[in-house]
């Protein structure tokens, strides 16, 4: 889901029409802005995109770790994505975005939220050789009418295992 001000809308809804005529070796992405570079990340991935998230300080919190935010009744672990991609981000308050990993929850929080975009197979290129996020890029591609716009695909696992896949703490209810 993407909560906006004046309401939620689903990211399911939001591509329903584009998946429905999608070509097989395409893949729905979210994509995110952290400073001035963008990434897509699988929506299959991603529960929520929250504007503006509450986060609460924690006490002795890990490097990259920005706090805690509540979400659906459960306390969420929420990263700076900058941290976690190398890249400085631009905002303060910036978009939470709620991440799957199994039956656990975890936020990275970017810049801003841009577009969905359908990933086609044959725009995907292998990222070029030096420094590239410490392996969190599977692959680039081009996007935009141009084809000049670069675009990193995000490796979720690299990711999540980067965040450190912790387990939400629950309200008590099976999950």
């Amino acid at each position: 889901m993407i909560r906006t001000p004046p309401g939620t809308v689903g990211v399911t809804a939001a591509g329903a029409s584009a998946l429905a005529s999608r070509p097989e070796a395409a893949e729905l992405h979210l994509i995110a802005r952290i400073g001035t570079e963008h990434f897509a990340l699988p929506v299959a991935f991603v529960d929520e995109a929250i504007d503006a998230p509450e986060i609460s300080w924690v006490p002795r919190a890990r490097e990259g770790l920005l706090g805690e935010l509540l979400y659906r009744d459960r306390t969420v672990s929420a990263y700076d994505a900058g941290w976690a991609f190398g890249v400085s981000r631009t905002t303060e308050a910036g978009t939470a975005l709620v991440l799957r990993d199994g039956d656990a929850r975890v936020a990275v929080v970017v810049d801003d939220v841009i577009d969905l975009l359908l990933v086609e197979q044959e725009s995907i290129r292998p990222v070029p050789p030096g420094p590239a996020a410490d392996g969190l890029l599977r692959a680039i591609c081009l996007r935009g009418e141009t084809g000049r716009d670069l675009l990193g695909l995000v490796h979720m696992e690299a990711l999540l295992s980067r965040v450190g896949r912790r387990e939400s703490v629950g309200s008590g209810r099976p999950r």
